[in-house]
């Protein structure tokens, strides 16, 4: 059938594009909390690191990523890697990792973010490198700054039954 035909053609241009990869001899992988990033990850988790959370700003949270080279050649990172984005500015590669990465070994890569200033801070880390196909690898950072004494108290007049939202005025609240 054409079906049939069709997911063979599917299998040897996949077969090809898999190919084509290791026939760069090298291969990359990001992992955060030894969970694997994949290369364009938009969505920041905290399962792997890539997600902050809520820090109130000016204070410090400092995250390892592991950059792990599973193949029989060396992987070639190009420094300094680069934090892009809108909340660039809250992140900072604070230890660059080794610009050289042995068959079957890793280095690491430490940000930090430091936020500033309130809300949520999105920004891109991009690593450079010898591997065609994923350079460079990149994933997405996010960190909130938060004040969890002025979310309380937002929390708590949510929950209070004597006040109810209106729209208008000065204060949206009435008691």
């Amino acid at each position: 059938s054409s079906s049939a035909a069709s997911d063979v053609y599917k299998r040897q241009f996949l077969d090809e594009v898999v190919l084509d990869t290791a026939s760069a001899g090298v291969e990359i992988g990001i992992l955060g909390n030894g969970r694997e990033i994949p290369n364009d990850d938009s969505f920041p988790s905290t399962l792997d690191g890539t997600d902050f959370g809520n820090l109130v700003p000016g204070s410090v949270l400092t995250h390892i990523f592991h950059v792990t080279n599973a193949s029989q050649n060396a992987l070639q990172i190009s420094t300094p890697i680069s934090i892009t984005g809108a909340g660039a500015s809250q992140f900072a590669v604070i230890e660059q990792p080794q610009p050289f990465v042995s068959a079957g070994s890793s280095t690491r890569i430490l940000i930090r973010y430091l936020p500033n200033t309130f809300g949520v801070h999105n920004a891109t880390v991009a690593i450079a490198n010898n591997i065609p196909l994923l350079n460079p690898y990149e994933f997405a950072i996010r960190g909130r700054g938060h004040d969890p004494v002025l979310s309380g108290q937002l929390a708590d007049a949510l929950d209070d039954p004597e006040l109810e939202w209106v729209s208008g005025g000065d204060s949206p609240w009435t008691a």
